[in-house]
């Protein structure tokens, strides 16, 4: 993500230290990162690969209207059976 994308992030939270990783959503596919631990400044080096997306419709009116990507920065708690949102883009 870069540029004006980065305006639709909701942050919900700020943490001094955190254990994130990221959860990518496309269409009714979804796949995470690893985890890292306490960083408040985090860089993934790693590739998603989303098999066997189908996407329906004209090509034209998917490359003027394409499916939107959501990303959301997770900080993972292992004590606790949840992990708490951080982001959403």
């Amino acid at each position: 993500m870069h540029g004006s994308s980065w305006k639709s992030c909701k942050c919900t939270a700020v943490y001094a230290r955190a254990d994130p990783f990221t959860r990518v959503v496309f269409l009714n596919h979804s796949q995470a990162t690893e985890s890292l631990r306490k960083t408040i400044c985090p860089t993934w080096d790693q590739t998603l690969i989303f098999d066997t997306v189908e996407i329906h419709g004209d090509p034209q009116t998917v490359a003027d209207n394409p499916p939107k990507i959501v990303v959301e920065i997770f900080d993972f708690d292992s004590f606790v059976s949840f992990s708490d949102a951080v982001v959403t883009c």
